[in-house]
């Protein structure tokens, strides 16, 4: 692994901590796109999908409650959050976070 991948997990890693502290209890986290599959270049967005239970699954909401904290660590970081019983293989962008997404452990 390159190393500037290396150190944009370690910036998910970070934000996901802060969601954490944040009250946001999270079961999973994906990174998917670009940083994924290894195509990225310096102006890539950051893709990462939150699934936790504390999101009301409505889209725009759990958006409004996860992307302030992406401002203090980088905000190419693009939050994607989902209720796991959302994240199913009738979402078309859960499919593919599902076979080209790398989970993110905190």
């Amino acid at each position: 692994m390159d190393a500037g991948k290396v150190l944009v997990i370690e910036k998910v890693k970070r934000y996901l901590r802060q969601l954490n502290k944040h009250g946001i209890n999270i079961e999973k986290a994906c990174l998917y796109g670009s940083y994924a599959r290894g195509n990225y270049h310096k102006d890539s967005g950051i893709d990462v999908v939150i699934i936790s239970r504390d999101f009301q699954g409505v889209r725009f909401s759990d958006w409004e409650r996860v992307a302030p904290l992406i401002e203090d660590i980088d905000v190419r970081i693009e939050p994607m959050p989902y209720r796991p019983e959302d994240f199913t293989d009738s979402d078309p962008l859960a499919v593919e976070i599902m076979a080209t997404g790398e989970e993110i452990k905190i």
